[in-house]
């Protein structure tokens, strides 16, 4: 009978090893059709228009670089560009605003006495 439990053993030990490889398979495939997904939504083309900044005199387009990649970008014209380099020229766009703000906020505070807001 401990022939029996060994075959047993063995058989069962294969089949999980099988049900195993089978389910790593569709993880793998599921995480590669994910990445897939993801990449292709990225890669999507989408408009964006760069207002071209008020400090900027008689330059008429800027560079953005992404990974290398280079993308000369006219201000004021609606251009397709990559969803992943409108991001960039998003978070670009945001972090000017906030800079835009914190200049101004020191420019109102700047005859103000520090030790006033104690």
């Amino acid at each position: 009978m401990a022939r029996n439990t060994i075959v047993e053993k063995e058989k069962i030990e294969a089949a999980a090893e099988t049900y195993l490889d089978d389910n790593n398979a569709a993880v793998e495939s599921k995480n590669k059709k994910r990445e897939a997904a993801i990449e292709a939504y990225l890669n999507e083309n989408v408009t964006v228009v760069i207002p071209r900044p008020q400090n900027v005199v008689g330059e008429t387009d800027t560079t953005v670089t992404v990974n290398g990649v280079i993308y000369q970008i006219m201000y004021d014209v609606p251009v397709s560009v990559p969803r992943y380099v409108a991001e960039v020229i998003e978070h670009s766009m945001d972090m000017q605003r906030v800079i835009s703000e914190i200049k101004d906020r020191n420019r109102a505070d700047a005859g103000k006495n520090p030790i006033a807001d104690l």
